[in-house]
């Protein structure tokens, strides 16, 4: 219990550590939160928010460039407004970028350099057993260093090779991946998966509480991705089909039919929304015999691009929320003290002028970033929904 408490501790000094700097990147000077809280309050805040940055304005534009490849031609706006958190959207760059972003020879080379391990933070490898929900093939104990020839072991087992942080380890990863981190404005892992080739379930369907976009840099692998049934803000202690748990595709309870259903070829790219299902596998459907033409009979590497918004959900909007709940609940009455009529609705004019600070910080992102949504990809209504 205590550590918990601490950690949660921990969050909230860190989220309003970070309000703060923000704050006052964003003001000619410091905001200070004026006490006690009442709507006039929070309509100044608004107002004050509402201040433009040329300079996050152009640093929004250089990101949005370096992060084109993964937004399948269309413009940074329409990717946000269309498809962040919302619709899945298949992308070709091109083999040339990919290649330039990361080949499956680099593994050898970060495995000679770097004291990688199994199942340890940062620079985790693990060996997942194919269609298992996730489980970790035990002959690779936890610990043991990470050997070269890794990729070889594990595909000569029908093994799947997971590498975590390659944002750490890869000088042209982590190069991009600060690119994704300006635009998106949260932070992002980068993982690679190496499967072989003519497994009818690589991945059995799972989702994840973050957005991914997948980079196929060797070989193929089929996709399926499955809008969820009960909406999208999944949660980490929520997600389905990990942890040895196995979903079948057809579990209307779980998920909807597939909107997409693509072979992932070198060069392809594959965005998959936060808590959208999705399944693989490196045989065709209708042969079970390899995918991908030319490349038959290859092994699959593709990265995940890991945009980790429920970070910032659990950050920002999280304690935008508290901050609202806090000015409309009135203090607890002693213990001492009689009891007392129900709390009532909070007044008409704070229920407005929440309404106007939530409008304030969208204003705030279309003026700096040039986007009709906010630093998360969260519309107006959505936050006040939430």
């Amino acid at each position: 219990v205590i550590s918990k408490a601490i950690d949660r501790l921990a969050r909230h000094f860190a989220a309003a550590l970070l309000a703060g700097l923000a704050c006052y990147s964003w003001q000619a000077e410091p905001f200070v939160w004026p006490s006690p809280a009442s709507s006039e309050h929070v309509a100044s805040l608004a107002d004050r928010l509402s201040a433009e940055s040329p300079a996050a304005e152009e640093s929004a534009a250089a990101a949005c460039d370096a992060v084109r490849p993964l937004l399948g031609g269309l413009s940074c706006r329409s990717f946000l407004s269309d498809h962040w958190e919302v619709a899945p959207l298949l992308s070709r760059p091109g083999a040339a970028w990919a290649r330039a972003l990361f080949s499956l020879r680099d593994v050898e080379r970060m495995a000679r350099l770097w004291p990688l391990r199994f199942l340890r933070n940062h620079g985790t490898a693990v060996v997942h057993t194919p269609g298992s929900g996730f489980l970790a093939d035990p002959r690779w104990e936890r610990g043991a260093a990470v050997p070269p020839d890794i990729v070889e072991v594990a595909l000569a087992a029908e093994r799947t090779f997971v590498l975590h942080n390659l944002e750490v380890y890869s000088p042209p990863v982590a190069a991009f991946t600060r690119s994704v981190v300006a635009f998106f404005h949260a932070y992002t892992q980068v993982n690679l998966y190496v499967s072989p080739a003519g497994l009818e379930v690589a991945t059995s369907p799972h989702q994840d509480a973050h957005s991914v976009f997948i980079v196929q840099a060797r070989g193929c692998k089929r996709w399926s991705v499955h809008p969820p049934a009960r909406g999208n803000w999944t949660l980490r202690s929520l997600q389905r089909g990990k942890a040895g748990e196995v979903l079948s595709p057809s579990d209307g309870s779980l998920m909807q039919p597939p909107s997409i259903e693509a072979t992932l070829t070198p060069g392809d790219v594959l965005y998959v929304p936060r808590a959208f299902f999705h399944a693989t596998a490196t045989a065709d459907a209708a042969t079970g015999d390899s995918c991908g033409g030319a490349d038959a009979g290859d092994p699959s590497a593709a990265l995940t691009i890991s945009v980790l918004s429920e970070d910032v959900f659990a950050t920002w909007l999280y304690l935008l929320g508290e901050a609202l709940d806090e000015l409309a609940t009135p203090p607890p009455n002693p213990p001492t003290a009689p009891p007392t009529a129900p709390p009532t609705a909070p007044p008409a004019e704070l229920r407005g002028a929440a309404a106007r600070l939530v409008s304030a910080l969208r204003r705030l992102a279309v003026a700096q970033l040039g986007i009709e949504q906010s630093h998360t990809g969260l519309s107006a209504s959505r936050v006040c929904d939430q």
